[in-house]
């Protein structure tokens, strides 16, 4: 597993899971130094990440991700691990009649609107390569300004968390910002989804070429030529 460091502002990698290991026990890691992966959604922090079991577990999980519920043709499948969750789900035809949740969610959802379930189960093929990022976005929608904390980022869109009262297809104003972007930029999007996870997606509406560029410069450090995610060796 390849994992890449957010630390002092800046991204490193790839990464074998002894190495980042070592460099933990060296004490060249941080407390506020954070860590991602092929398939994770987001950045999670050292301690997190130490916890987990690849080793043991095909589908890295937080221990958090014990908790989940499927419904499928008036029968409720729970709770089940995010692994057995998607070992039950993996060679199913039909994914539109399923729904799952959370212990304590009220809501149900679709398994698209997971996005790194749909990724797991090879049921969505992303046009562009998407990457993890931290920042803050400023949201304009009905004379209200909102503000939301980024997560993820693509050539065509990007994930926000931390927001609430939009739906989907929305179309929405944009301002964002990341220390990891060399400028910010300001967009249209609209909202492709909005997860019970607390997940958010948007698709760029209208978006500049110099905010394109921008984006796919960030992007390039994780992308190899076959167009995974994976950092470039220096």
């Amino acid at each position: 597993m390849k994992c890449f460091i957010f630390q002092n502002k800046e991204v490193s990698g790839p990464y074998d899971r002894p190495e980042l290991l070592q460099m933990m026990e060296n004490g060249q890691l941080h407390r506020k130094c954070q860590v991602w992966w092929k398939g994770q959604e987001q950045w999670v922090s050292t301690k997190e990440w130490a916890s987990y079991r690849p080793e043991e577990n095909k589908v890295v999980k937080l221990a958090k991700d014990n908790v989940w519920f499927l419904e499928q043709e008036g029968k409720t499948y729970g709770p089940l691990t995010r692994v057995d969750m998607i070992a039950h789900l993996r060679g199913n035809k039909n994914y539109s009649n399923i729904r799952i949740w959370k212990r304590g969610e009220r809501s149900r959802a679709t398994i698209y609107q997971y996005n790194d379930l749909s990724d797991a189960l090879g049921i969505v093929k992303r046009q562009t390569p998407r990457a993890p990022i931290v920042g803050d976005i400023i949201v304009k929608l009905d004379n209200q300004v909102k503000k939301a904390k980024l997560c993820s980022i693509s050539e065509g869109g990007l994930g926000m968390t931390n927001i609430d009262d939009i739906v989907e297809g929305q179309i929405i104003q944009l301002e964002v910002e990341s220390p990891l972007l060399n400028s910010s930029f300001a967009c249209d999007g609209k909202v492709r989804y909005v997860a019970a996870s607390g997940r958010t997606g948007i698709q760029f509406e209208a978006i500049s070429s110099e905010a394109t560029s921008t984006i796919v410069e960030y992007i390039n450090q994780f992308t190899d030529k076959g167009g995974t995610t994976e950092k470039k060796a220096a």
